[in-house]
């Protein structure tokens, strides 16, 4: 979708106006996502260097193919984030979104994908892969507390 300027006509009632066209992009950009044009989604049994290496195939084809993208550059940095993780578990039920430079959105996802990762460029135009930090509740930290209370005795 290409980008359009809003402008806003400040006669009579600027607002109204502003409102409308702020109204139009969005309708705009919910029928792109909508579409599924500006997403694709893959579901594996669990994220690994293997299901990875499926979806370079499945969405880049075979080396030499070319990636204007940089998708397959992403998909490499996934690759080599997932045994940095220090509990491994947490590929059994993870989504990971992938941005690549045209802002095109890629989800793998395993299990019901609690847990989040995001790959995407950095202002060094290298690729990058986050995790998405989970606040513990005050519950969690409670129960937590009282569990290792229970244990140290």
């Amino acid at each position: 979708m290409p980008l359009e300027m809003i402008s806003c006509n400040t006669d009579e009632n600027p607002q109204h106006d502003c409102n409308e066209a702020l109204s139009n992009l969005a309708e705009s950009v919910g029928h792109t996502q909508a579409d599924g044009a500006d997403k694709t989604s893959l579901h594996f049994n669990v994220i690994s260097k293997v299901s990875i290496g499926k979806a370079i195939i499945k969405l880049c084809g075979n080396e030499g193919t070319s990636d204007d993208s940089g998708l397959r550059r992403l998909l490499q940095a996934v690759i080599d984030y997932i045994p940095t993780e220090k509990d491994q578990s947490v590929w059994t039920n993870a989504e990971v979104e992938i941005y690549d430079v045209n802002f095109k959105r890629y989800t793998i996802t395993s299990g019901n994908g609690d847990r989040k990762f995001y790959a995407s460029y950095d202002e060094r135009n290298s690729p990058i892969v986050v995790r998405e930090s989970r606040h513990i509740s005050w519950f969690k930290s409670v129960k937590n507390f009282f569990s290792f209370k229970s244990n140290s005795k």
